[in-house]
């Protein structure tokens, strides 16, 4: 690497390789991706990166700066860190700085959330006006891209250019030029943003210059949103008045507004709003917090709050009593009833004691709030013992069954030889409804094991069956069949062709060239 551009703050890194590409006339995509990352098989990926380790190797001599540091000031990786668990954010950086593949957005809840990313880069053009005065070009802010953000913050509504979120051009860097934003010559006259628009994009902002620090555990945001409904007197007790923070939500931000965002909240008992207050078994989005945040007037710095939630006890303390003596004799009075409830209630087991006999329901519900570790622990003692189930399955019967139907597969799919899928164990359990059962009891399938042992293909017969039908059907159709169009027609990977599929390939294409070769010999 003989030159390297220097980023702007705030920029892209995807923005500062496509400025690369353009600054050294490089017009074949591929061509960069090799001088950059030594590997033409990477994606261009517009928000996360990966491979940075790779990259940095060669640039470090013109960027001086470490790994962490890219991906928290030249990628979107800030709005997602710190609401997935800490073992997924250090996963996530690892995939970054080592990774080859797409599955950063897998890991960081990208694809299965609710907030969609903009079918097109945007951009603002008065603030490309002040690029090009400032720095003769342009290039691609990161505050652009984020999709829950319409708006910049000092000039107004966002653009859309030509330039596609999820392009063809899998591998290509797109720059920004007047060619992709062509409506850069905006009017000098300023629309500052204002209201609730303003207020998002600020926190957004917030939220991307964040430093990095260790993400909260589930149990932290529970409590941080259990204490946030206790302190504006939306909860009674340990209940919370969910029906009054969708009114206060919906009071702060209209119906379409989230509608359009992907925040809907027309059924309110199933909706991700309650799921927020209650126990978090899974990660949210930013944009589902900073909502949340709005309506309930947190105005603090987002670095401020996520401090605020790394303080608090990371423990369930709805599991722990209290230690004044006026709450000791009340657990103490609890347990005293609830332990005189199994006595009265005897082998018929605790749901007895819950549900049938007076007060169960009560003295059960009480415990399990604010002495759930003694409750579980005495219930270990009184568990209802049933007779069991009368039914059994006969896998004597069910092996020889299941074994005919696996003979009947095979017969079948033998007549099919050019079927593309390779006929595994997998592949032939799937031919049944209950194929996960069987496969995790084929050790009581004793035929039906040896058959799937036996008859399985492999990948190398996959591969070799796929070549001997490309072979049939290139010598049909009066071609040559040579290794490269065997392969080509088999569909084999060079990267994972086996060395026997090469022999075999070898043979066939040294058979199509033997004097008084017949192809219906073939």
């Amino acid at each position: 690497m003989q030159y390297f551009p220097v980023p702007y703050p705030g920029e892209l890194l995807y923005s500062v390789l496509a400025r690369y590409a353009v600054h050294t006339g490089t017009v074949e995509a591929k061509q960069v991706l090799d001088d950059l990352f030594g590997d033409r098989q990477l994606t261009a990926s517009v928000d996360m990166n990966v491979h940075l380790e790779a990259l940095l190797g060669r640039v470090g001599r013109y960027w001086h700066i470490s790994a962490l540091d890219v991906v928290y000031k030249h990628t979107l990786f800030p709005l997602y860190a710190p609401f997935v668990p800490e073992g997924r954010r250090q996963a996530a950086l690892d995939w970054m700085f080592h990774g080859r593949g797409g599955h950063i957005h897998t890991l960081l809840g990208r694809c299965a959330g609710r907030v969609k990313q903009p079918a097109y880069l945007r951009y603002c053009p008065a603030c490309l006006q002040e690029q090009y005065l400032k720095h003769g070009e342009f290039y691609w802010r990161r505050d652009w891209q984020v999709g829950e953000q319409d708006i910049c913050l000092k000039h107004g509504p966002f653009e859309s250019s030509v330039v596609s979120y999820q392009r063809n051009e899998k591998h290509r860097y797109s720059p920004a030029t007047p060619r992709t934003c062509p409506k850069w010559l905006a009017p000098d006259k300023e629309q500052s943003a204002k209201g609730n628009a303003c207020w998002l994009a600020g926190r957004i902002l917030q939220l991307l210059d964040a430093p990095p620090c260790r993400s909260p555990t589930y149990k932290q945001w529970t409590n941080f949103y259990r204490h946030l409904a206790e302190d504006s007197g939306l909860s009674r007790g340990r209940q919370v008045r969910y029906r009054e923070i969708v009114q206060k939500v919906r009071g702060c931000w209209s119906d379409d507004w989230l509608a359009r965002h992907g925040l809907p909240l027309q059924e309110v008992q199933n909706s991700w709003l309650i799921a927020m207050f209650r126990k978090h078994r899974k990660s949210f989005s930013f944009l589902e917090h900073l909502v949340v945040w709005g309506a309930f007037g947190r105005n603090e710095a987002v670095e401020d709050i996520l401090k605020t939630v790394a303080h608090l006890d990371s423990g369930d303390s709805s599991c722990r009593p209290s230690s004044d003596n006026g709450a000791a004799a009340e657990v103490l009075e609890h347990r005293e009833q609830w332990c005189a409830l199994l006595e009265q209630s005897g082998s018929k087991g605790i749901i007895h004691a819950r549900f049938v006999l007076s007060g169960g329901q009560a003295t059960y519900a009480w415990l399990f709030r604010h002495d759930r570790d003694w409750l579980l622990r005495v219930n270990e003692n009184h568990k209802f013992v049933g007779e069991g189930r009368q039914r059994r399955v006969d896998w004597k019967a069910r092996d020889y069954e299941v074994c005919r139907r696996l003979i009947a597969i095979r017969r079948q799919v033998q007549r099919h030889l050019d079927h593309p899928k390779r006929w595994s164990a997998s592949w032939y359990l799937g031919h049944f409804t209950n194929g996960s059962t069987l496969e995790k009891n084929l050790d009581k399938l004793p035929l039906s094991r040896s058959f799937l042992e036996k008859r399985a293909e492999s990948i190398e017969e996959h591969q070799k069956r796929r070549c001997q039908v490309a072979y049939r059907q290139l010598v049909g159709a009066g071609c040559v069949p040579s290794a490269w169009r065997i392969k080509r027609l088999a569909g084999v990977r060079a990267e994972t062709i086996r060395a026997s599929t090469e022999v075999l390939i070898k043979n066939l294409e040294a058979r199509s060239v033997e004097p008084g070769h017949n192809s219906k010999d073939s």
